[in-house]
């Protein structure tokens, strides 16, 4: 592999832990690391303004043959019609972890879930009755210069055991993405979300099923 290469690469996954992709998606399994090697390469000939991307793809894998469906645009179209609806709403709110404000984050929270709530009604009145809803901070150690967003272990932060659970999920996906942890550091907690996502239907394989 040629130095460019392998800086496209190195900059390819440096660009995708600071976008906070937990490190599985790219650790675990073959495929992942075939796709990233295969956006790097993309990336890099985008910077350089050239057209060799496929081939320094194809080469860096060892790839003899690229199979591109003819019907390609229309396999896409058909895979977004039963892809699954996703809304988020969000709203800003700053917490101290050692000062919680419980009753103005529960707040932001309850409004965020009431605008899901309109949205969930107008879909399951298009017959959609599958969903699910997941709720969601943005938020940094005391004076650092990032947030990070990490999903809420629970629905609503009531108590003070919410809060250590918050900051729980925090410090985990902190050392996961980042190999370190501040268990001094007080959390602040700056903006909130929340995720609708309906689940439509997805097509059968006739091979699973036993027809075509």
């Amino acid at each position: 592999m040629q130095r460019h290469q392998l800086h496209a690469i190195a900059f390819f996954f440096l660009f995708l832990l600071f976008q906070q992709i937990p490190q599985d998606q790219f650790v675990d399994g073959g495929f992942q690391a075939v796709v990233f090697v295969v956006a790097a390469c993309f990336f890099h000939a985008a910077l350089q303004g050239r057209q060799q991307g496929l081939h320094i793809a194809l080469r860096t894998l060892g790839c003899r043959r690229v199979l591109v469906p003819r019907a390609a645009g229309a396999l896409s179209a058909y895979g977004a019609q039963h892809s699954d609806i996703v809304l988020e709403v969000s709203g800003s709110r700053y917490a101290h972890s050692d000062q919680f404000d419980h009753d103005g984050v529960n707040g932001v929270l309850g409004a965020i879930d009431t605008q899901l709530d309109a949205y969930q009604a107008r879909l399951a009145a298009r017959g959609i009755d599958r969903f699910e809803r997941s709720h969601f901070v943005e938020a940094r150690y005391l004076n650092q210069q990032w947030e990070m967003e990490v999903q809420l272990p629970v629905a609503r932060i009531a108590t003070g055991a919410d809060v250590v659970a918050v900051r729980a999920s925090f410090d985990e996906q902190h050392e996961r993405l980042y190999a370190v942890r501040d268990n001094a550091a007080p959390l602040e907690c700056v903006n909130w979300k929340g995720r609708l996502t309906a689940l439509l239907s997805k097509p059968r394989d006739p091979a699973s099923t036993g027809t075509g």
